[in-house]
């Protein structure tokens, strides 16, 4: 394994448990020599710290590795957040025609707001694995070894869920919400790979890939959470907040225009456990859902 980002070398710590081999690069000199002490007192001899940028070292000539890694530098000079591949560093880009001469393999970790899509435009055989951990989206990663395209939504310690790229599921007909008895609120790694609507064909309605998931019946094996329903009305700002003013409630929101923060100023509710309401928009029209 090549890792062309190695920092303090914790992903090649972990990469040196799995591969026979690690060379990692760095190119800051301290840096390099703490990772190398680092490696020397925990006792991991498979690794070789290179004091040297990606660019330097593959221009090397006889370099052939099984795979390559890499965990581009996401901060500018002057510390403003990178998403786009191109402007990070290493370049990843303009390095792939040499990556692709040194090894067949190629995973990037990238940025939790980096873009399926464009993952898969600039990686079009690939496999891109959106990861999140409590809900929460933690990174992007591209596997570029020509066993895609196919795009995976994985929530760690839940499970998986993958589909090709375009797949897509027949929308649901009217919503009728006297008919569902339950709210499912799809995994945000689903929300991300745009894979929502495929994952739950079968098992509830649902009218966007950011939007919730309405069932009649509890479903089974869905990668997110699932509420049962008291009720689901038209949403009445004034109304509601006649009825709830002054009321501790959890406010949920997917595809509603309002933060849940200035839902529960509008409504006069404060954080609190009595209430648990959820907020969508499901074509034109805006509902609440109370939840049990």
């Amino acid at each position: 394994m090549l890792d062309l980002t190695c920092g303090l070398g914790a992903d090649a710590l972990f990469l040196s448990r799995r591969f026979r081999r690690v060379v990692t690069l760095e190119r800051n000199e301290m840096l390099a020599r703490v990772a190398a002490e680092n490696f020397s007192r925990m006792g991991v001899a498979n690794v070789d710290v290179v004091n040297a940028s990606a660019e330097e070292y593959l221009r090397r000539d006889g370099l052939r590795f099984d795979w390559i890694y890499a965990d581009p530098d996401r901060r500018s000079d002057k510390g403003r957040k990178l998403v786009r591949l191109e402007d990070c560093s290493p370049d990843i880009v303009a390095l792939k025609p040499r990556l692709k001469q040194v090894s067949g393999r190629l995973c990037v970790k990238n940025s939790p707001l980096f873009d399926v899509g464009e993952a898969l435009r600039l990686f079009p055989d690939s496999r891109v694995e959106v990861l999140s951990l409590g809900d929460e989206c933690k990174e992007v990663v591209v596997y570029d070894d020509g066993t895609g395209p196919l795009v995976t939504a994985t929530a760690l310690g839940r499970g998986s869920f993958s589909a090709a790229p375009g797949e897509t599921a027949p929308p649901p007909g009217r919503f009728d919400p006297e008919r569902y008895g339950y709210l499912v609120i799809p995994d945000v790694s689903l929300q991300k790979a745009r894979l929502a609507r495929i994952h739950l064909a079968g098992k509830a309605d649902i009218w966007s890939d950011n939007g919730y998931g309405f069932a009649v019946e509890e479903p089974e094996g869905v990668l997110g959470r699932t509420f049962a329903v008291e009720s689901i009305e038209p949403y009445d700002p004034k109304r509601l907040k006649r009825e709830l003013k002054g009321r501790g409630a959890e406010v949920l929101k997917r595809d509603f225009p309002l933060a849940a923060e200035e839902l529960m100023r509008r409504l006069g509710l404060h954080a609190g456990a009595g209430l648990r309401l959820a907020f969508t928009k499901i074509r034109n029209d805006f509902w609440v859902i109370r939840l049990k």
